[in-house]
């Protein structure tokens, strides 16, 4: 059986590919509750997307990079994204997060340990730091 190796090369080549496409990501916080997989659908997401006071979703104009991934391979780096209750009027406990490209298709789904983030109150945070990772790999075929 032939195997399939991803070098450093390739991993890097990917990440300078894609980095241009995901200019302008749109991230979105879902609440805590839905719980993903590799099959969830934009509208799964849409229908539990955060709705607490002061929520709106935030845009990652450029992604840093590529650099060398912590474990192996390149990634993307989308900066430091933060959202805080002001006024607490409507609360949520947020689930996870979900990045779409530009063109609104989801690239990637977040899901925070449970019991999820509460925004309940003044000054409750999510803080995300949203990475995009290319890892090297070996495939046997």
């Amino acid at each position: 059986m032939p195997q399939f190796l991803t070098p450093f090369s390739g991993a890097r080549r990917q990440a300078v590919v894609v980095q241009a496409d995901l200019a302008n990501a749109v991230v979105h916080l879902f609440q805590f509750g839905l719980n993903p997989t590799v099959g969830t659908v934009k509208a799964e997401l849409q229908a539990a997307e955060c709705d607490f006071t002061d929520y709106v979703t935030k845009i990652i104009t450029s992604w840093t990079g590529p650099t060398l991934a912590p474990v192996s391979g390149y990634q993307l780096n989308g900066g430091l994204l933060q959202w805080i209750v002001v006024t607490p009027t409507v609360t949520n406990n947020v689930g996870g997060a979900w990045i779409e490209d530009s063109a609104g298709n989801v690239i990637q789904i977040i899901q925070f340990d449970d019991p999820g983030v509460p925004m309940t109150v003044v000054d409750d945070q999510v803080t995300l730091p949203p990475v995009q990772v290319f890892p090297t790999s070996s495939i046997a075929g």
